[in-house]
């Protein structure tokens, strides 16, 4: 009897610690984030798993794009390949790290101007939008390929120097600019100015 009161106690150690640890969630759908219908235990499994909460991994697959309809947080959130993590309206919240491989795409929306994660990784073909009304541009990180396309009608500027490793785009919006002081923008590969809106330029406007 001891030994079974030792052996059930050890089982239920390990149940907790598997539930402290979280889950891995990969999408197979290209839904809403809250949808059960996203999200799988396994990569390429079947749809149903629970969706992804706080101390839960959330893998996008690539060939998927989940939109948030809410406002989660996770440990870790990875987009792949060519997943889309679209972010325009809700907020997302990563403790640990958040990460864009080859081609994916994260888009962030609204007035949010802080990036998700405790640390991050950023490939450098991967792509970082901001397609809200921000009004700054963090750079507290390297991106990889970097759009902006906020649509507030104040000039954005940098609070340090920025690092985009990949290209550099401006759509449809205001002024990015270098802001006043000794900051070095780097840019590893191509700039585009589109739109008869948009103004890049190396210091705020006098």
């Amino acid at each position: 009897k001891k030994f079974l009161a030792i052996f059930e106690a050890f089982l239920l150690i390990v149940a907790l610690s598997n539930t402290a640890l979280g889950v891995d969630r990969y999408s197979v759908a290209s839904t809403a984030w809250s949808s059960t219908a996203t999200w799988s235990a396994t990569s390429g499994g079947a749809s149903g798993a629970s969706v992804p909460t706080t101390g839960d991994n959330a893998i996008i697959e690539t060939g998927f794009t989940v939109t948030l309809d809410m406002s989660p947080t996770v440990t870790n959130c990875t987009v792949s390949g060519t997943g889309i993590l679209d972010a325009s309206t809700f907020t997302l919240g990563v403790s640990g790290t958040f990460t864009l491989t080859g081609t994916a795409t994260f888009k962030q929306g609204g007035t949010v101007n802080t990036i998700p994660g405790a640390t991050r990784s950023f490939a450098t073909t991967s792509n970082y939008v901001f397609n809200g009304t921000q009004t700054s541009l963090p750079v507290t990180v390297p991106y990889g390929g970097l759009t902006w396309s906020s649509t507030n009608a104040s000039a954005a500027t940098p609070a340090g120097d920025l690092q985009v490793n990949g290209d550099l785009t401006l759509l449809n919006c205001h002024d990015l600019r270098g802001g006043t002081g000794n900051k070095t923008p780097t840019v590893g590969g191509n700039v585009t100015v589109d739109g008869a809106t948009s103004v890049l330029a190396g210091t705020t406007a006098s």
